[in-house]
């Protein structure tokens, strides 16, 4: 891109903030350019998504250790945002149903879930390519397919930072 082309962006990407009364900034993550990172959010009401992955309110007065800023560059590093349209830090406490021991007998459960109400930030990028998992086009694996899906949420412990799981279902 032209430096006459991102100031140009970079103007629109202004007047686009000013006209919606939203703050957004168009930034770059991990090495690839994202189209706004928006203010993070907290989670308000119970939503379950593909199936099995609960987010809740976290407590009123609970502060993160981890940052919304520092999820969103944590998720850049496990998930490419290149060309990302945007990117959504929400503060939620997620609980996953299916993430409990088995008895390798029957597959019945026989203990707690092991993800049950943990502070983290969903980091939601929207608009990426994201292939099907037996694709590696650095390693040579697979054909080049097309992409499965356009978004992808990245969970970030935020007391500790680790990355717990990627999920992409849309």
């Amino acid at each position: 891109m032209t430096p006459r082309a991102k100031v140009a962006l970079a103007l629109m990407v202004s007047v686009a903030v000013l006209w919606f009364g939203a703050s957004l900034v168009r930034r770059e993550i991990a090495g690839g350019e994202v189209g706004v990172i928006r203010q993070p959010v907290v989670q308000s009401e119970k939503v379950v998504l593909a199936g099995d992955h609960v987010l809740e309110a976290p407590p009123a007065d609970f502060k993160p250790t981890v940052s919304a800023d520092q999820s969103v560059a944590l998720a850049g590093k496990a998930q490419s945002m290149e060309g990302a349209d945007s990117v959504q830090p929400t503060l939620a406490l997620y609980t996953n149903t299916s993430w409990r021991p088995v008895d390798p007998q029957t597959d019945e459960p026989i203990g707690p879930l092991q993800i049950q109400g943990l502070p983290v930030w969903v980091v939601v990028i929207d608009g990426i390519c994201v292939y099907p998992v037996s694709y590696d086009p650095e390693a040579g694996i697979g054909a080049s397919p097309e992409c499965v899906n356009r978004e992808a949420l990245v969970f970030v412990d935020a007391e500790t930072g680790d990355v717990m799981e990627i999920l992409s279902y849309r």
